[in-house]
């Protein structure tokens, strides 16, 4: 087992373990079983390196999920995520690189209040990028495959079945790391 996947093993375990120990208080809309969909805006923080270009960059871009809480601190989440495009310059060279991914994810969650609950989350995703040379008419490279994720954030209820989110994911895509900071509304059916 490499480093980043034993990392990934202590964090999953560190998220999981609070949500193994601690009994159901109170009924919280944050914590009844259901099925629930969302959207978010995604601020993607991109860092790494390809063929001697540094790639240090920001974009915005979406998230779109579906999950389903099937227990009171337990949930599955499918997500599509568009990571979005960042470019880098080294000397005349220009290198974009565009990525996306679906991802499939087990949630820990822990009502704080009853509108209110924290949750940590990790799962595996599936990912396809794409780079490419100068205006972007050369394409350099496309590849996909699937690595580890892990996340963690907050959901408060608006009302009974409108929920506010704000959250962290930690993608590894080719060889590349995103920084995700998602925030957007889902509703809880």
């Amino acid at each position: 087992m490499d480093f980043r996947a034993s990392r990934l093993a202590v964090v999953a375990l560190a998220l999981a373990a609070p949500f193994l120990v601690v009994p159901r208080t109170a009924t919280a809309q944050a914590s009844d079983p259901g099925f629930w969909t969302g959207a978010a805006v995604v601020w993607a923080n991109f860092a790494g390196e390809h063929r001697g270009v540094a790639l240090d960059d920001d974009t915005w871009s979406f998230k779109v999920n579906v999950g389903v809480d099937v227990l009171p601190y337990l949930g599955v989440e499918l997500a599509r995520t568009d990571l979005g495009e960042v470019e880098g310059r080294e000397g005349t060279t220009l290198l974009a690189v565009d990525a996306n991914t679906w991802a499939c994810a087990l949630v820990g969650q822990l009502p704080v209040r009853e509108r209110f609950a924290v949750f940590g989350k990790a799962g595996y995703h599936i990912w396809q990028y794409e780079a490419r040379l100068g205006d972007g008419a050369r394409r350099l490279e496309k590849d996909d495959g699937g690595d580890p994720f892990v996340g963690l954030g907050v959901r408060w209820y608006l009302t009974e079945h409108l929920f506010l989110l704000g959250e962290y994911e930690a993608y590894r895509v080719h060889r590349f790391d995103y920084d995700n900071l998602n925030l957007g509304l889902g509703w809880k059916f």
